[in-house]
């Protein structure tokens, strides 16, 4: 059983003293120097975490190569440098989700496991297992931090999550959005209809309606998605007829939408492993469903 204690913030007098502790040894920096430049970003960045301070100061403190000193952005990305391997692509992996995301620890894990993130070491061992692991370290790290509203949900620290625009959208194989009352399904197709390996589509939970019923094809937009997350949106009573075309779909979560029935054909994704109708108005499930993977709904 893990336990989670609280790590209380610094004041800012005190990051500052903590930084120069761990990075200089208590010998304060020149007012003009790069280092105090770095520092100061460093430790707002920290919002007053210590752990993360202390880590970071420690690494500046050891590195010698010169541009870490003389560049602020190579400074902030040396903790993901210093994961272990098998845990970077995790961590990237997470930027899907906006700032300030709320998530639960199963979900996260599970979308992990669709995405092949996880390493099974031991035959004997669950894939969930070891994602709880990966998860673990990557909280005792900071990286992670449990929700103060809300203790059964975490969110990555503000230090750890960077706001850039997309660059390359052809490129993109993660999205998450948010559409405001402003925003209409058209300038989303203009946008993201460059995107041609899209693997996951989520859905921020302040979404209610996503109009899937009105594309001409799910096909075109998204054409090889493994992972579609619509949870919470109110109005998806039915899925389109075309939802069979998504057959490198592995994960589908429907939790908390007024789903009434699932289409016959959704036999025809054969690579479906997870299927979450948690808060679903569907009481059977159709034979076809057999053909699928799932080993969990």
């Amino acid at each position: 059983m893990h336990r989670i204690f609280r790590c209380w913030t610094f004041a800012k007098e005190d990051c500052w003293s903590l930084f120069v502790k761990h990075a200089l040894g208590d010998t304060d920096p020149d007012e003009e120097s790069n280092l105090k430049r770095i520092g100061k970003v460093t430790v707002k960045k920290c919002n007053g975490l210590p752990l993360a301070i202390k880590t970071l100061a420690s690494m500046l403190h050891s590195e010698d190569l010169p541009y870490h000193k003389s560049d602020i952005l190579p400074a902030l990305r040396l903790s993901y440098h210093y994961l272990p391997s098998q845990l970077k692509h995790c961590f990237a992996y997470c930027s899907i989700f906006l700032k300030g995301h709320k998530f639960e620890k199963g979900d996260l894990i599970r979308m992990w496991v669709t995405e092949d993130l996880v390493q099974q070491l031991n035959s004997r061992r669950r894939m969930e297992d070891a994602g709880e692991q990966y998860f673990h370290e990557l909280l005792s790290r900071s990286i992670f931090q449990q929700s103060h509203l809300d203790q059964t949900r975490f969110e990555m620290h503000d230090f750890f999550k960077d706001d850039s625009a997309l660059q390359n959208p052809a490129r993109v194989r993660h999205l998450s959005c948010i559409w405001r009352l402003s925003d209409t399904l058209d300038k989303f197709l203009a946008y993201y209809g460059k995107i041609k390996v899209l693997r996951t589509f989520y859905l921020d939970h302040q979404v209610r309606a996503i109009l899937v019923s009105t594309l001409e094809s799910l096909e075109n937009l998204f054409p090889s998605p493994s992972h579609l997350h619509l949870s919470r949106c109110l109005r998806i009573t039915r899925l389109p007829t075309d939802m069979k075309d998504l057959t490198k779909l592995k994960h589908l979560d429907l939790k908390g939408t007024p789903l009434l029935e699932l289409l016959d054909s959704i036999g025809d994704l054969k690579q479906l492993g997870y299927l979450d109708l948690l808060g679903t108005e569907i009481h059977c499930l159709p034979e076809e469903i057999c053909s699928c993977i799932i080993y969990k709904h």
